[in-house]
């Protein structure tokens, strides 16, 4: 968890930016931000590529939320 965390040190919102702007991200990308759109508040239920675009990459305070994420709250 803790190399998770630190992970999040190393992405910034050009990075978002630039994986938003994919129309079509390799697998690995479009998983990891289909885990975290779910898990987001924001987020519906439909994990299509254009719903993370918008429900998750767009919000700018994203970072920010990831970064201070309760883990104890997911089951």
């Amino acid at each position: 968890m803790t190399a998770a965390k630190e992970a999040l040190n190393d992405i910034d919102q050009k990075s978002l930016t630039e994986i938003k702007a994919l129309a079509s991200p390799p697998a690995v990308i479009e998983a990891v931000c289909g885990i975290a759109y779910f898990l987001y508040p924001k987020s519906g239920s439909d994990a299509s590529w254009s719903n993370i675009k918008v429900g998750l990459l767009s919000d700018m305070k994203l970072l920010t939320n990831l970064k201070e994420y309760e883990v104890s709250k997911t089951k």
